[in-house]
């Protein structure tokens, strides 16, 4: 059976507990979901100053999910994990997010952020309960198909539209909501609609629209006449 790897980023500025959480990671095993086999690869991701820079850097590596230290204070970033894992979901969607935290009291009373997500990291780096580990992995596999599926079905009924003939109105609403929602699940997957697709088929029509106008102007003037 084929195995899929997904990359998994993980953004912690102590590197010793980066290098623990990529080995435990690393060695999650295989998991089976809907007839299919999954791997995790879990990749370090460098802090950096500014929320932005971490954003292209997760675009850029292609990450399918991240494990995020809630506070991030030893580095001169200018944010905390948690406002970094609140401006993705902000900006793209249900992108999956977990939160590794000793500090679980605070982030429950001062942010305001589901406890979905949220780990204690005494438990999760605790060998004696290694399914408690177990419980996380399979759950960030479970986020990642399912928020790749999603952005799958949006992707195809976009194409579909795209490529109708004699489009409704509401055709070109629906298209323009699911450009949308696409643009929001971009940060880590790949959509089979180009963007020059999108442009041209706004392109499109706009040409459509200022040709009515047109009509409507000769129409109006021939009128008056």
């Amino acid at each position: 059976m084929a195995k899929t790897e997904l990359k998994v980023g993980i953004i912690d500025d102590e590197q010793a507990k980066a290098t623990d959480i990529k080995t435990k990671v690393k060695l999650s095993g295989e998991f089976i979901l809907n007839d299919k086999t999954y791997s995790l690869n879990p990749v370090i991701v460098e802090v950096k100053p500014t929320i932005e820079e971490m954003i292209s850097i997760i675009k850029e590596k292609r990450i399918d999910a991240l494990i995020i230290d809630y506070v991030l204070t030893r580095k001169n970033a200018n944010y905390k994990g948690v406002e970094l894992a609140k401006a993705i979901m902000n900006n793209f969607g249900e992108y999956p997010i977990f939160i590794l935290t000793s500090y679980a009291e605070d982030l429950f009373n001062t942010e305001n952020i589901s406890v979905y997500n949220v780990y204690n990291y005494g438990y999760f780096n605790d060998n004696k309960d290694p399914n408690y580990r177990k419980d996380v992995f399979n759950k960030i596999v479970k986020e990642i198909v399912n928020y790749k599926e999603q952005v799958d079905l949006y992707d195809n009924e976009l194409k579909g539209l795209i490529e109708k003939e004699n489009k409704t109105a509401d055709d070109i609403d629906k298209i323009q909501s699911l450009s949308s929602k696409i643009e929001k699940h971009i940060l880590n997957v790949d959509v089979s609609i180009s963007k020059k697709t999108q442009i041209d088929f706004t392109s499109n029509k706009l040409v459509e629209i200022m040709e009515k106008i047109e009509k409507k102007l000769e129409s109006l003037n021939e009128d008056s006449d």
